[in-house]
Order: C-alpha cells, then structure tokens, then sequence
C-alpha cells in the first residue's frame, strides 16, 4: 500500500543527512516508487525537490501533489498508459503550479532505449538545484 516504503524513504533521508551536510535534498522514484518518492517527500520538510519518472496516476491517487510548493518534476512517455499524460496534465491545471511536466514522445511506461532522454530531463531539473 506504501505506507511502509514512505517510512524507508523517511528513513532513507535521515540517513543521508546524518552522513552528508546536503544543502538540498531531492527524492526522486520510478512507476510506484514515483508515487512513495513523491508520497514522502511532499510532507518531508527536509525534502526540497521531487522528481516522479512514469508515476501511476492511473492506479493512484496523486492529488497530494496539488498543495506541494517544493519544484517537482513529473517524466512521462506520451504512449504510457499506466502514467497517462493526460492525467499528469491534470495536475498542474488543478493549481499545482511547482510542477513541470517532462513529456517522452513515443515513450512506453519502460522508456526502451529512451533513457537518454529520461536522465537528461532529470539532470537539468535536479542541475537546477
């Protein structure tokens, strides 16, 4: 259900601080460890950014997002029907203005041989910090 995993993402930051004085922390996820990623760090005051590659918002509900001030960067193929785009589109016209959407033309929810295109994404969001 992801109540346990949003714990070892809790657990996961604690642990990084207390070994490294990061100025700024991102989480960042895949399909459901998008939406836990997201989950956690949306109410995780040590979290400053989030990153959700091919989050399920067909299967889960990502409204949370909607009150989150922290930049967030949603990845997603445009011919992913388990993270549909129209849905993550959704989102940000809901009011969700620190999200960006990055869309994948031609992208399935697995990005085969577009992961190129899925890290540079990441890079520049998370270059930005």
């Amino acid at each position: 259900h992801g109540s346990d995993e949003r714990v070892d993402v809790a657990a996961a930051v604690t642990c990084l601080l207390a070994r490294v004085a990061a100025p700024t922390v991102a989480v960042a996820g895949y399909s459901f460890g998008a939406w836990v990623g997201l989950a956690a760090g949306a109410g995780d005051a040590r979290v400053h950014r989030l990153l959700g590659v091919a989050p399920p918002v067909a299967s889960r509900d990502h409204g949370f997002l909607v009150t989150v001030a922290k930049p967030t960067l949603l990845i997603a193929g445009d011919c992913d029907d388990i993270a549909p785009v129209a849905a993550l589109r959704n989102l940000t016209a809901d009011g969700a203005k620190s999200i960006s959407l990055e869309v994948i033309a031609g992208a399935d929810h697995f990005f085969w041989s577009r992961e190129d295109e899925v890290s540079r994404a990441a890079v520049a969001f998370l270059g930005t910090v």
